[in-house]
């Protein structure tokens, strides 16, 4: 279980029996016993002489075991415990001692991680990971852990959780191995992948700091609203007042009408817009009020690509408005409330909206062309990127789609986090994602993972993100915070060995062959489905695209002339389309059986014409044979 070698040059091991030998001179010593027979699963030596030696051994009966062999001995020359430690309710899988305090760190079956003080008799119990905690030791001012649930932890010594790194897939992070001077640490997952990430946080004495306006407000002021504009910050507040903060905090606009209800923009030019519950538009760098309509302006949008704003009221739906000239009106559709307007092109007006839809408007005459609902909650963000432009919702998925022929085409959704997507911009020629989970502001990369996480308080507050300086800005106890660059400072976290699958890998299938390379499927037991791409020149192979879209594992993928095919647990079967060396789900077979947990043992394909056959095999032991023009029906 352990082994250790003294000053003197002799080595000690502890065996499963909770039992020392001492090896010396190429023989073992006469086993030594503690009046404890048990076997261990965990053990852990810790002295530099024979007097000093700690035994601590981590038992299969949810007891930690602490003994020396100064200790007195019973009738059988046994000896006798120093401490007994009781309070884990599983297995104890892995147990430390801190290298120069009287601290012990045990992780358990019942996802614990304990640390114990011999000395006060005391016990610090963190609660974090959401299965079996494998591993955790102490560091010169932290602890790491490991768990089953693909994390690694980063803890103090008073049992809070510091960090969280998510990258590896499936199940399982076995090992972990921290840099000699504790700046970054290396994850071993059951994936096959090896994970580096940065520990400079531990380093910053603070990722962000308040801004100091308050000293401005009169009593019971508070900030309601903020924008950005390049160094400058906009703060709007209860009692209607306009502060500018560039340096220094000045008052720069007030009126009454914005103590009740307010909302607010920086246009492409820097000038600022507020608009009122009585239809009024101001204009607080001007000085000046344009009315505009006599209800409640709901939102006001901006574009990035031109100098253009647009309102949206309940009564005329969204406008394209110029105080020098007639407000240009959309097509009005009712109950859809706007999230995020962008021009797509010269002729093309891009919205998204609170419904999950994104809808296409003619530029010039204003006229609805298409509308594709892709969620059933809000859309957040779009990015025009390519030939196509990436969309973001609040349930977490980014997607990608096309504008062709006048119409919008989903091409691909992909699932990246439990929490919301807010945002998504491009930094140095890579593309970043922004949002919520629990209580912290986070932000990824394309591949899903997590580079940074804000302890914000969660998303319920105003808060704004500057994308060209990474920085963030939120509302916390009444105040404003601002964060340091934060990409910026999690940059060195990467994938030293990449992963294949986190399970097995059930079945494989070539989709496309060319000259210089093959495309090939993979499905597995932990219900990813992956495209590979194989590299002819340099013999390498490298991923290319990955969905999550099974409830149970994938059993078989299958390729016909314009459909691939993936079917396995669950009853489930996936028809997906082959483009841009991507997968876009085109449609799923209907359940058919009524008895539970039926699996899909093979399919056969037939196209003809118009029409796709499936002839499927169940475990239940029945063949059933699907026609498919428009949707699937059995036959």
């Amino acid at each position: 279980m352990d082994a250790l070698e003294l000053q003197d040059g002799k080595i000690v091991t502890i065996q499963m029996h909770n039992f020392l030998q001492i090896y010396e001179k190429g023989k073992f010593s006469n086993p030594m016993y503690s009046e404890v027979h048990c076997i261990l699963y965990s053990a852990r030596l810790d002295g530099m002489t024979m007097e000093d030696l700690m035994v601590i051994s981590g038992t299969v009966f949810n007891k930690i075991f602490v003994w020396h062999l100064t200790n007195e001995k019973n009738d059988k020359g046994e000896f006798r415990m120093t401490k007994v430690l009781v309070g884990h309710e599983g297995v104890i899988f892995e147990v430390n001692k801190h290298p120069t305090k009287p601290l012990i760190v045990s992780v358990s079956d019942d996802r614990t991680i304990r640390q114990w003080d011999l000395e006060n008799d005391s016990v610090v119990c963190s609660y974090g990971h959401m299965a079996r905690v494998w591993k955790c030791n102490f560091h010169s001012n932290f602890l790491v852990s490991v768990s089953e649930d693909a994390c690694c932890k980063v803890w103090d010594y008073e049992g809070n959780c510091l960090k969280t790194f998510e990258s590896h897939i499936g199940k399982h992070v076995w090992s972990y191995a921290c840099s000699p001077n504790e700046d970054y640490v290396l994850t071993g997952g059951g994936d096959g992948s090896i994970k580096k990430f940065s520990l400079g946080f531990l380093n910053e004495k603070k990722i962000f700091y308040p801004l100091d306006i308050q000293k401005n407000f009169v009593q019971g002021e508070i900030v309601r609203s903020f924008c950005l504009f390049k160094e400058i910050v906009y703060v709007l507040t209860t009692f209607g007042n306009v502060y500018e903060m560039n340096g220094e905090t000045s008052l720069i606009y007030f009126h009454e009408n914005l103590k009740i209800f307010c909302v607010m923009n920086v246009l492409k030019d820097g000038r600022l817009v507020l608009g009122d519950g009585e239809g009024l538009i101001h204009y607080p760098l001007e000085n000046k009020v344009v009315e505009y309509s006599d209800e409640k302006i709901i939102n006001i949008f901006s574009s990035k690509k031109e100098q253009s704003m647009f309102l949206y009221t309940l009564k005329n739906g969204l406008v394209l408005f110029d105080e020098k000239i007639i407000p240009f009106q959309f097509e009005y559709l009712k109950n859809e409330l706007p999230t995020f307007v962008e021009y797509l092109n010269e002729n093309t007006l891009l919205m998204g909206t609170r419904k999950g839809s994104i809808v296409a408007f003619n530029k010039e005459n204003g006229q609805l062309i298409s509308k594709l609902k892709i969620s059933k909650d809000c859309i957040t963000k779009i990015l025009l990127y390519d030939d196509g432009f990436y969309v973001t919702e609040r349930f977490g998925n980014l997607s990608f789609l096309k504008f062709k022929n006048s119409e919008i085409k989903l091409i691909w959704t992909e699932k990246i986090t439990k929490g919301s997507l807010e945002d998504i911009f491009e930094f140095n020629n890579k593309i970043y994602l922004t949002g919520f989970w629990q209580k912290k502001f986070l932000i990824f990369n394309i591949e899903k993972h997590v580079i940074c996480e804000v302890p914000c308080g969660g998303a319920h507050r105003v808060w704004s993100f500057d994308e060209i300086k990474r920085e963030f800005y939120f509302i916390r106890h009444l105040n404003i915070n601002k964060t340091k660059p934060l990409i910026e400072i999690n940059e060195e976290n990467s994938i030293l060995v990449p992963s294949l699958h986190g399970r097995e890998i059930r079945c494989i299938c070539v989709i496309e062959k060319t000259e210089n390379e093959t495309i090939f499927a993979t499905g597995s037991e932990e219900c990813f489905l992956k495209l590979w791409k194989y590299d002819f020149k340099t013999n390498e192979i490298s991923e290319i695209f990955g969905i999550r879209k099974h409830r149970s594992m994938i059993r078989l993928i299958k390729k016909s002339k314009s459909f691939v095919i993936s079917a396995g647990g669950a009853e489930q079967l996936f028809l997906w389309k082959f483009e841009n060396k991507r997968l876009i789900l085109l449609d799923f077979l209907p359940t058919a059986s009524e008895i539970h947990d039926v699996r899909i043992m093979d399919v056969g394909i037939i196209e003809k014409e118009n029409s796709l056959f499936l002839f499927v095999i169940y475990s239940d032991g029945i063949l059933r044979v699907w026609k498919r023009i428009n949707n699937f029906e059995l036959i």
